[in-house]
């Protein structure tokens, strides 16, 4: 099975405008993010996808490959099918967040390894959890499995609920996983995913993946061990050169 990493890429951002163009370490973000896509083993094409001339010319002017897409799409994933449309792409397609310079490539060929060798429409890296902020941070997206690590729900907030004991003792009394926002997708999963209106559940919680559970679509969830540091905030962009230099 080929696989194909697309990289969703737009110039607005609420807190960052230009966010894939920042600077870090003397490159903008969005090349790290190739290059980090390349170093994966199992990747075969790397490609970005944006409305934006801007973004574009710097991905051309690093070598990498993009394709334009419509400035109206209302998601990320939503531009990735419009880019496997447009270049007629096959096979199997990562979605790659463009704001991750520090995606570990061997996460990326574990993912790839253990989707390849399933049935499951989707897989998606997932992470224990080992702090009680992170637990109730509802920015942290969080995921129950069933016994053969496919999704059963994800949530803004802890499932399970432990009624009869305080919130401190939760991870003491069960390994809680939050998700790490990378999609691996069979094409023909994709073309329906975004062929189908955002569910009742998408909307309630903003996660578009229950959309996929609601469609009865099967997500392998693959334990990893990874921290990663997303960049939203010009902070960020501080800790990640920090790493990078101690790299």
């Amino acid at each position: 099975m080929s696989i194909t990493a697309i990289i969703p890429a737009r110039y607005a951002s609420t807190r960052l405008p230009g966010k894939p163009l920042i600077e870090i370490a003397g490159k903008p973000m969005i090349l790290h993010v190739c290059e980090r896509m390349t170093q994966a083993t199992q990747v075969e094409r790397v490609v970005v996808a944006t409305d934006d001339e801007r973004i574009a010319a710097v991905v051309r002017d690093g070598g990498r490959e993009v394709v334009m897409t419509s400035s109206d799409l209302p998601s990320g994933t939503d531009r990735i099918a419009a880019a496997v449309r447009e270049l007629q792409i096959e096979g199997a397609i990562l979605n790659v967040q463009g704001d991750e310079p520090m995606i570990d490539p061997e996460v990326i060929d574990q993912l790839i390894e253990s989707f390849t060798s399933s049935d499951a429409d989707c897989a998606t890296p997932v992470v224990q959890i080992d702090s009680i902020t992170t637990l109730f941070d509802s920015d942290t997206p969080k995921v129950v499995m069933r016994e053969d690590r496919t999704a059963l729900y994800f949530s803004r907030t802890p499932i399970p609920f432990f009624r009869d004991l305080p919130p401190e003792e939760w991870l003491e009394n069960h390994t809680f996983h939050r998700h790490v926002g990378m999609y691996l997708y069979r094409a023909d999963a994709l073309n329906h995913f975004v062929a189908s209106p955002p569910s009742h559940l998408e909307r309630a919680e903003q996660l578009e993946q229950l959309r996929m559970l609601s469609l009865g679509m099967s997500i392998l969830c693959v334990e990893v061990n990874y921290q990663g540091q997303a960049v939203d905030s010009p902070e960020d962009v501080m800790r990640v050169e920090h790493l990078l230099s101690s790299m």
